[in-house]
């Protein structure tokens, strides 16, 4: 961390805290020369320094008190360097909160999807996909695309301007949106046509969700809003999926895929992955969920106007699976060294973790990204649309993606 600073009066925490932001020097000497650089998996240029939030001032001020004492005993040493990352982790917050509500207001800016089910922040989207897709449209903020939905879960590989990818899953009656945050992270949020005020409570969600506001005692009443008339949102499906990992309740978790069963949509995958559900694969290799049955419970105090899903029993069903890795760069810790009942489910993935982000949507590495498309036998796609008369379109056939058979009750 370098040599500490010559013995003298300790100035104020405001002072030291400019001094941070506008001599090199004295940061260096406070923080190290990589301070932010390597945790948090933060995509920040190097030659670019994360700022000390205001709140941290009275940190920054121990860590000068610290520094100007002279830490050369080892506890000193130690107090220095868990004032450092404390301060790290601080900075990597409010970034982090930073990006999240720029992607908000960004993806506010999506009107009307119209045809569109995919939505992709920028230019030069690449798609790979087991069916062709078509481009509706491209601005200077976004490109469309019309993606079939797949009744197994098959997700399309978008690949972004800088080489990376991301897994995206379409899914009958909801438009996905790709979007690129400020710091290198991915957000992704489904939304539903004629129903902007649902998007608008996804993008809270996910806000909340990045920036670590959501607690446990919140979780049902979050939950209460992963349905709405057949669909259920698949984003905040996973996100409730994490809510209710960390505090090990693993029935919930299985209630969430029943429903997604029960309405004929594929389970997002981490719900599988993190309900420690049994996987078995088809002849053909897809991936099939076994949900177990689950036992009514009592609603805790905060959710007691929850709706009924939430608590209810549910029965023993078989469903497809949606995607075919993690959502969320959060799961990939969960796919090495996994038990034999949902092995198939995490095949070859472990290979891939290390290089994944921990952070937002998982992102892809191009060489990662390449060997995952060849294992899900994805190819290029997204024709461009033909021009047709001015004629309303005929709406699609409606797509059965209900999982192949259910247990008895």
């Amino acid at each position: 961390m370098g040599p500490s600073p010559a013995a003298g009066p300790v100035d104020s925490a405001e002072h030291n805290l400019e001094r941070v932001h506008s001599d090199a020097a004295f940061r260096q000497r406070m923080l190290g020369a990589d301070f932010g650089l390597k945790q948090h998996d933060l995509a920040v240029p190097a030659d670019q320094m994360i700022s000390i939030p205001d709140s941290s001032k009275e940190l920054l001020q121990d860590l000068v008190v610290l520094r100007q004492q002279s830490p050369r005993f080892p506890e000193k040493k130690q107090k220095v360097r868990a004032l450092v990352q404390r301060l790290e982790a601080d900075a990597a917050a409010e970034m982090r909160q930073s990006a999240a509500t720029e992607v908000r207001r960004r993806m506010k800016q999506i009107g009307d999807p119209g045809e569109a089910n995919l939505i992709v922040y920028g230019e030069g989207a690449k798609l790979l996909s087991r069916n062709p897709i078509e481009r509706l449209d491209s601005t200077s903020l976004f490109e469309t695309f019309h993606a079939p939905g797949d009744p197994q879960g098959m997700p399309v590989l978008v690949g972004l301007a800088d080489g990376t990818s991301t897994p995206v899953v379409p899914y009958a009656g909801q438009y996905a949106v790709v979007m690129p945050s400020p710091l290198g992270d991915i957000f992704q949020a489904y939304g539903m046509p004629k129903a902007p005020d649902r998007y608008l409570a996804m993008l809270g969600a996910i806000d909340d969700f990045a920036a670590g506001r959501l607690q446990a005692e919140d979780i049902d009443q979050f939950a209460a809003g992963v349905c709405h008339k057949k669909h259920a949102d698949p984003m905040l499906g996973v996100i409730c999926a994490y809510l209710y990992r960390a505090v090990a309740d693993y029935d919930s978790i299985r209630r969430l895929a029943y429903f997604y069963a029960a309405q004929g949509q594929p389970v997002p995958f981490d719900i599988a992955l993190l309900g420690a559900m049994r996987v078995t694969r088809e002849p053909d290799g897809t991936p099939q969920l076994q949900i177990p049955a689950v036992k009514a419970r009592a609603l805790r105090p905060k959710a007691a106007k929850a709706p009924d899903y939430i608590r209810r029993a549910t029965p023993a069903v078989q469903a497809w699976i949606g995607g075919r890795c993690p959502w969320l760069g959060l799961g990939w810790d969960y796919v090495n060294d996994p038990r034999p009942e949902w092995a198939a489910l995490v095949e070859g993935l472990a290979e891939h973790a290390r290089a994944v982000r921990r952070s937002g949507s998982t992102v892809l590495p191009e060489k990662a990204a390449r060997k995952l498309a060849k294992a899900w036998r994805l190819r290029p796609s997204a024709r461009e649309a033909p021009a047709r008369p001015a004629v309303a379109r005929q709406a699609p056939a409606k797509e059965t993606n209900r999982p192949p058979r259910r247990s008895e009750q």
